[in-house]
Formats: structure tokens, C-alpha cells, sequence
């Protein structure tokens, strides 16, 4: 717990690292599940909200194997059902076509995998922004990080404009932004 924090009735900055479960409980959804036997694909530039789809899929969905490609150790996926796979473009051509037998997938990249999946694939959009839901975004993690019932700073709906103004739909970099203002701004 940090005494800067607590003073504002926080028990952290809420815009630094969640851990990989936190990601997923804690912020608002973008998109629902794929559906069973379905393979989707995320494809966006980084900092855009894949990892964090993913992350909300895998609390949704009890069995969801997530993979972080490239990162993590590649798992036995002979009983797997459904597979997260987190930076796709960084496995294998082996690996992927391993990956693409799981009978339901989703996969991110930075670029379209459709054809290296070799079995139809639904692309889908991250959609960007706006103020209310970044709004949001922001309230429930900034309730996450609150301390017991104490009241909490606002971050003014202006600010949320700014922000999008600024970094369009770089939620990283929004994200990133917060945490450097919000205690400062206080």
C-alpha cells in the first residue's frame, strides 16, 4: 500500500499493471466470446486492447486456455477446447497450425492470419474509444484500486477528451498517461 495513494483513498495508482487476471476481471468488455467451434482474430496495431479482450474472454469462459505466443512455453493442446492465443504472429508456422485444430480459437496479431489458419476465421474490431466508455473504463478500475468506502478522486470528463484527442485509440497510451497524471493532478 502506498501512503501517497491512501491519502486519496486509493490503495494503488489503478492505472499501473494489473496482473493477468485483473486485466480480465477488471476492466469493461469490448467484445463478447467467440462462439464454440468459432476461430476469431483480433487484429490491431499494439496498445489497442487485444491482450486485455483476451484476458476478459479467459474470466469469461471457464477452461479458456490463454498464450502468450512467443512467451510463454507452447502447452499440450490435444484436449485443449479453447485457446487464447496472445501474439499469434510470434509462434511457429507448426505451432499455429497446431493452434488452428483447437476447436475454438482466438487468436491476436498485428497482422491478418486468416490464411496461415487454413480454416475460416472472423475477423474482429476492437472498437475504439469514446468518452463513456473510457469513462468507464476508468471508474471501474479506479474502483478496483479504492480503499475500503473512502471517497475517491474524479477524473474529469474533460480530461477523457483530451486524452482522446491526444492518442485517438492508443489505449496504451492513454493508460500510460493516466498514471502519470492522476497523482499529480491531486
Amino acid at each position: 500500500m502506498s501512503p501517497r495513494f491512501n491519502a486519496l483513498g486509493l490503495r494503488f495508482n489503478p492505472f499501473g499493471s494489473l496482473t493477468p487476471g485483473e486485466l480480465g476481471a477488471h476492466t469493461v468488455p469490448s467484445l463478447p466470446p467467440p462462439v464454440r467451434g468459432e476461430c476469431v482474430q483480433l487484429v490491431a496495431d499494439h496498445g489497442r486492447g487485444k491482450t486485455t479482450c483476451l484476458r476478459q474472454w479467459e474470466a469469461a469462459v471457464p477452461g479458456a486456455l490463454f498464450v502468450r505466443g512467443g512467451r510463454d512455453a507452447w502447452p499440450d493442446l490435444s484436449a485443449c477446447e479453447f485457446l487464447l492465443l496472445d501474439e499469434a504472429e510470434t509462434v511457429s508456422r507448426a505451432q499455429l497450425a497446431q493452434a488452428a485444430k483447437v476447436p475454438t480459437l482466438a487468436v491476436s496479431a498485428h497482422r491478418d492470419l486468416s490464411r496461415a489458419l487454413g480454416r475460416p476465421v472472423r475477423t474482429l474490431v476492437l472498437p475504439a474509444a469514446d468518452l463513456d466508455w473510457l469513462e468507464a473504463a476508468v471508474a471501474r478500475r479506479v474502483a478496483f484500486a479504492r480503499l475500503g468506502e473512502q471517497p475517491v478522486p474524479e477524473v474529469p470528463r474533460e480530461v477523457f477528451a483530451q486524452l482522446l484527442a491526444r492518442h485517438r485509440d492508443d489505449l496504451r497510451a492513454i493508460t500510460d498517461a493516466l498514471y502519470e497524471w492522476y497523482p499529480g493532478f491531486w
